[in-house]
């Protein structure tokens, strides 16, 4: 069967699904009735084809044997025991006697269709039928004679029957005889093929539109037996899904498959009629469950009212604390800030003053230094003036007067000394009181530079003067003889002079290591004072996030105590 026809039938299978079992019944049987008349007509056609094939076997079968007669014939020729026209005309006696089916005969021709034997006629002996035709223009005798020279072929041809003027259908075979070269042939008429073919197709179709009729009127009443329990059980079904256990389930008696589907039906109802119990039983078990869900929701509504409503009324007790404190907090801070930023600029001008001490008593520190290199340069000079002595003691004399000069230069040194150390002293005491902007310090640092400008002009005095002994030392050796003791006395009073001056130096550097201290003191001061006004500044800005927050959780507190009453209203609503 193509493709194509088996998708089709596929696909109508497929769509029967909504037909009714009645149509299927009759479709089925249809369909049976076509396949067995398709059967029908295939052995019908089987029948002809082995008829036909029987014909030719038989017509070959007698063919053969009349080849073999004259076969034998033709060997006793060959074998002398009878001459070639003996041999023949016993030939032609022997074919003309053979007869089967009835009046079928034999005939047999030369290869140029010359009769030599004609079983049906024997009038036509010695004619020439190789042009011969039958009623429909077949030239027979010349188509058996090419057949027989090719070995044997099958013709179809019309002859009249035995004492018939009309022609019937016949099939014909010939061969050729090993020897004398005869066309041996016969034929059977076939028009009984064709009434047999007929007869049995009419039997067949009889047979089949019986059977077809009876095959459909058994299908329509099975069909009618399966459909109609069904329907009524489809019925019951739906009365059934509507919740009506009132129905009756018909066919339950029944011992087939209908009867079982009607048990189960059956079984479907007294489901229902349980679970119809069941329902009504779980009905009141549900009503009783919400009675009791709701009488429990209230008892915990007011719990829960009572519970949460203290503790909504803490939280916001709490929240107005919260701001009241975090509104204090930020008034604190702020002044708190105020008072930092005063502190800070204070701070600030008090570092700047204790600077500027640091600065002059820097420059005080830098001039002592230089007047303590001046003594120590004359005391070097005193050290040569007391060895030149020692060597020219002769000038001592002379040099008297230019001692007592030194001596006065050396009085105005010691009064220079005692002068700074008092400034000194005072210097001490500005220090102290640098908190007060160290105004007074300015004061003492200018009179400590004249100081130290005075006793440089007196160290240019004594070396002068010192320069005038000298040449006076080379004019009178001798007088300087007569001023040795007074130059160790003023060796002396320079050793004590350099003594002091050292001294004014360790006291003038611990008075600037203690204005450095302070210097540093204020600058932390300073930083801590700005710390503190930043601290405060960040406390107010917390204190007042936390005012916010306050009030923020006021809000919620608030908030919360409306989404509580509304959720307590809606559990006492349902």
């Amino acid at each position: 069967m193509p493709p194509y026809l088996l998708c089709t039938l596929f696909k109508r299978m497929v769509g029967m699904q909504n037909i009714k079992i009645r149509i299927k019944f009759v479709i089925l049987s249809l369909v049976m009735l076509v396949a067995l008349t398709g059967i029908g007509v295939i052995l019908l056609m089987a029948l002809r084809d082995q008829q036909e094939e029987n014909s030719h076997d038989k017509v070959q079968a007698i063919t053969e044997a009349a080849v073999n007669i004259v076969t034998s014939f033709e060997q006793r020729v060959a074998k002398g025991e009878l001459t070639l026209e003996q041999a023949q005309e016993a030939a032609r006696h022997s074919l003309r006697a053979m007869r089967y089916s009835g009046g079928e005969y034999i005939f047999a021709t030369d290869i140029d269709g010359k009769t030599y034997v004609h079983g049906g006629r024997p009038e036509m002996e010695g004619r020439n039928m190789i042009e011969a035709k039958d009623a429909n223009g077949v030239a027979f005798i010349r188509k058996l004679t090419e057949g027989a020279r090719k070995g044997g072929q099958f013709v179809e041809y019309s002859w009249p029957k035995a004492g018939a003027s009309e022609a019937s259908p016949k099939v014909g075979f010939a061969q050729l005889s090993p020897d004398w070269k005869w066309v041996i042939g016969t034929g059977v008429y076939i028009d009984n093929l064709e009434a047999d073919f007929r007869r049995h197709a009419m039997q067949a179709g009889v047979l089949g539109i019986g059977l077809g009729g009876a095959g459909l009127i058994l299908a329509y009443l099975i069909a009618r037996s399966i459909s109609e329990p069904l329907l009524r059980l489809s019925v019951v079904m739906r009365r059934l899904s509507r919740d009506d256990l009132t129905v009756t389930v018909p066919d339950t008696e029944r011992g087939d498959e209908i009867g079982e589907m009607a048990k189960a039906v059956g079984v479907f109802k007294e489901r229902g009629v349980e679970n119809q119990r069941l329902r009504q039983a779980q009905e009141e078990m549900q009503a009783k469950a919400e009675n009791d869900r709701k009488a429990l929701l209230m008892k915990l509504a007011d719990n829960f009212e009572r519970s949460i409503g203290d503790v909504v009324s803490a939280v916001t007790a709490s929240a107005n604390d919260m701001q009241t404190s975090a509104e204090t907090l930020t008034t604190t801070t702020g002044a708190a800030v105020s008072r930092s930023t005063a502190a800070a600029g204070a701070a600030e001008e008090a570092a700047v003053s204790v600077n500027t001490v640091a600065g002059a008593t820097e420059e005080l520190t830098a001039s002592i230094r230089e007047i303590s290199r001046q003594v120590s340069a004359s005391n070097d000079v005193a050290a040569k003036a007391v060895g030149e002595a020692s060597k020219t003691n002769a000038l001592m004399g002379s040099l008297a007067r230019a001692a007592n000069e030194v001596g006065d230069v050396v009085s105005l040194i010691n009064s220079i000394a005692g002068q700074t150390n008092l400034l000194a002293l005072n210097a001490t005491i500005e220090a102290a009181r640098a908190g007060e902007h160290g105004k007074g310090f300015a004061v003492v640092a200018s009179e400590v530079k004249s100081l130290a400008t005075q006793t440089a002009r007196a160290t240019e005095d004594i070396q002068a003067k010192i320069g005038e002994i000298q040449q006076a030392t080379g004019v009178a050796v001798s007088a300087i003889r007569d001023i040795g003791a007074v130059i160790d006395q003023m060796n002396s009073i320079s050793g004590a002079i350099a003594s002091a001056v050292e001294q004014q130096g360790a006291a003038t550097r611990d008075i600037a290591g203690n204005i450095t201290q302070a210097a540093a003191g204020a600058q932390a001061v300073s930083q801590n004072v700005a710390g503190a006004s930043q601290a405060s500044s960040e406390a107010g800005q917390k204190a007042e996030r936390m005012l916010d927050g306050a009030g923020q959780l006021g809000k919620v507190a608030q908030r919360l105590r409306g989404e509580v009453n509304g959720f307590l209203s809606s559990i006492r609503a349902a």
